[in-house]
């Protein structure tokens, strides 16, 4: 049976480990996975284990390293995929503060959505006024 979806789930914000390493963690954890694997693999291909039933332990040990593997990226991607949209949430936040005073600091032609337009027609207009050009 499926186990519940968890609400209110707490996410640590440990402020000692940064992002990347948080990351590396993760990599070097699948990484030592693979390893794992490879050596599983080698110590097959010895001929170690002849009989059947022992060729069967081998393809077991190796399923049930894949599926720790997956669970385990699972949980902690979920858990990173939490802190990721919080510092999201939390700089959005931070931005549109700034904005909102970089609004309010702005005169009212700069907030005009056709200031641009603006802009162009006016350069257009004093380039026309050089000497030397006819316009």
């Amino acid at each position: 049976m499926a186990e519940p979806k968890r609400k209110n789930k707490k996410i640590c914000l440990d402020a000692h480990c940064s992002k990347a390493q948080e990351y590396a963690a993760l990599a070097a954890f699948n990484r030592d996975v693979d390893l794992v694997l490879e050596d599983l693999d080698r110590l097959g291909a010895l001929g170690l284990l002849p009989d059947r039933w022992q060729r069967r332990f081998l393809k077991i040990c190796r399923g049930t390293l894949e599926e720790t593997r997956a669970w385990t990226n699972f949980e902690f991607v979920d858990v990173l995929r939490q802190k990721e949209e919080h510092e999201w949430a939390h700089f959005a936040r931070i931005r549109r503060r700034a904005e909102k005073q970089s609004d309010r600091r702005e005169t009212g032609i700069r907030r005009c959505s056709c200031f641009s337009a603006f802009v162009t027609w006016l350069s257009a207009f004093f380039r026309s006024l050089r000497p030397g050009r006819s316009g």
